[in-house]
């Protein structure tokens, strides 16, 4: 799927909501509404220094800087500030009882209540949320949705009554009304579509965080029961097309960040759909559910560090949505306690993770129109002694670009920033044609060999079979990783081939064969993150056949 939430993202649309279905869960849900998270928590000690902190100000004019300059954090910075002051503020009173604390607790929320759109800018391009014309759904409303439910649920009486009152006329007009229409008209296409809530059937970490977020909400402050009940059906729709975004050996496209974020709040919505229903409705039954949680346990070069392959990031797998993937599927503990295996391979993501004592490896096929995509066919991650050191440097700082039809203008997105060839002249292409073949997978107690068929990643290999080879050797016993990559085609192309590294040096050895060549480094800039370095191999005239071979040893 594209990299782009607005274009080529809503799902076929099934069927519409069931009222039969409607009733049946109804049934199982409690007579009142309730919070089914953990309850808010501040400690004593910090929430004496709660109510003398200003209330973040989120300003007409930062909210404009997305479409004015591209920024998008200086705005999400203050907004997520305000948000998480209230939640505090409220964990505070609950904790304390501190009167100062409930006083702030009201203004914070009333501020909310009175701010001229919920979304984020980065969401409102046309700024239609902004301006009043037409408001959509999107992560931050549903994440403010959720807040403002907890503190009126968790707070009830203690809140004033016109607060709370406000505060629910707020929930309904910019998430609650919304969520019913796109609902209401989910089995028509073309009904569907005119919300503008494209998330809610399709196959990305929006749909479940979404979901998960309003959904909770209107278990926490809804007072109909069968209206509850209307959300859960709704949301069982939608998690089996979340879910479906997963390959089948539970592969996460999006990448590891993105599986905390978008399976993290499936993994919050199933916990609190099952303490709702006492049980009765359970989204881990759901196809898919469980490899996904178990891409969890291998999708790590040693624990503490995953591929940063996508936009998702390093990074490893949040210690508490295990504890929740484990309380959900108990029979998972033993991955969790076991050592880590030799290596990990996703057969259907063509995603292969080698370990040895000193090193990890981690290397991917795959396509090139995956979620949060990179053009990175071929693109690979070394970790040595528990260091990232070289590889795929991962993605960079959103701006409004990011998510644009110019998204692969920047290196680092683009194929050129990621340790792959350069093919007559050109880069990578985007797009589900571009994919890669898995040609060979030997997997050895001493070593692991795999080897992708590249060629249709490129304009002047696609259509020739094994015209670009790259093949991999892992050497557990040696500490060793060799990458080569092979062309033979009919008329010369110009050709290059490139490691990516953390720091200007090269730790690989290199050889290449099939004519002269040079050698290449050249810093990639990435704004607000470290710049990786390039380094290629260049050959001086096309050539029909020749082979660059890079091999890295621990030392």
């Amino acid at each position: 799927m594209s990299a782009f939430p607005l274009i080529a993202v809503l799902a076929a649309v099934a069927t519409g909501p069931n009222a039969a279905r409607v009733a049946e869960l109804a049934e199982h849900l409690p007579a009142a509404p309730a919070w089914t998270d953990a309850p808010y928590s501040t400690n004593p000690k910090a929430a004496k220094k709660l109510p003398s902190q200003p209330i973040p100000d989120c300003t007409d004019e930062l909210y404009l800087l997305t479409t004015t300059t591209g920024d998008r954090d200086r705005y999400q910075k203050v907004y997520f500030g305000r948000q998480n002051l209230l939640e505090k503020l409220a964990g505070a009173v609950l904790a304390t009882g501190d009167e100062r604390c409930l006083q702030r607790t009201v203004e914070v929320l009333e501020t909310i209540c009175a701010e001229r759109c919920w979304t984020m800018p980065a969401h409102d391009l046309k700024l239609t949320n902004f301006n009043g014309t037409f408001l959509t759904i999107d992560l931050g409303a549903s994440h403010r949705a959720l807040a403002v439910a907890g503190v009126l649920s968790q707070l009830g009486d203690r809140l004033p009554a016109d607060v709370r009152a406000k505060a629910m006329r707020e929930l309904e007009r910019r998430v609650f009304s919304l969520y019913r229409a796109t609902n209401r008209d989910s089995g028509d296409e073309k009904k569907f579509r005119t919300h503008r809530n494209w998330w809610f059937l399709t196959r990305n970490n929006w749909n479940a965080v979404c979901h998960s977020c309003v959904v909770r909400a209107a278990l926490a402050v809804v007072e109909d029961r069968t209206d509850r009940a209307a959300f859960l059906e709704a949301a069982e729709r939608a998690m089996a097309f979340f879910l479906d975004g997963f390959s089948a050996d539970g592969y996460c496209s999006e990448g590891m960040g993105y599986w905390n974020y978008g399976f993290g709040n499936f993994l919050y919505l199933t916990e609190s759909v099952r303490k709702a229903t006492g049980g009765y409705l359970d989204f881990s039954r759901l196809p898919r559910a469980r490899k996904a949680m178990e891409y969890a346990f291998g999708y790590t070069l040693d624990g503490k560090h995953c591929p940063v392959f996508a936009d998702g990031g390093g990074g490893k797998a949040s210690a508490n949505l295990l504890d929740i993937g484990c309380r959900l599927w108990p029979e998972l503990r033993a991955l969790r306690e076991q050592k880590l295996p030799p290596r990990t391979f996703f057969p259907d993501a063509q995603v292969y993770i080698g370990r040895a004592s000193r090193i990890a490896f981690g290397v991917k096929g795959g396509n090139n129109d995956e979620f949060h995509n990179h053009n990175d066919l071929g693109s690979w991650s070394l970790l040595v002694d528990g260091e990232v050191v070289a590889g795929d440097p991962s993605g960079e700082i959103y701006t409004a670009r990011t998510f644009s039809k110019d998204r692969y203008v920047a290196d680092v997105l683009n194929s050129y920033g990621h340790p792959v060839p350069k093919v007559g002249g050109a880069l990578q292409l985007v797009g589900a044609a571009s994919a890669a073949r898995i040609l060979r997978q030997d997997f050895g107690a001493a070593r692991d060999v795999v080897a992708f068929d590249l060629s249709e990643a490129y304009p002047a290999t696609r259509g020739k079979k094994e015209a670009l080879v790259r093949e991999v050797t892992f050497d557990r016993a040696e500490n060793a990783v060799t990458i080569v990559d092979r062309l033979r085609v009919a008329a010369p192309l110009a050709f290059e081939s490139a490691v990516i590294t953390r720091t200007p040096d090269c730790p690989f050895d290199v050889a290449a064969t099939g004519g002269a060549f040079a050698r290449e480094s050249k810093e990639i800039r990435n704004p607000g993150r470290p710049s990786p370095h390039r380094h290629a191999v260049v050959f001086g005239e096309p050539v029909s056949e020749a082979t660059v071979t890079w091999t890295y040893r621990a030392k």
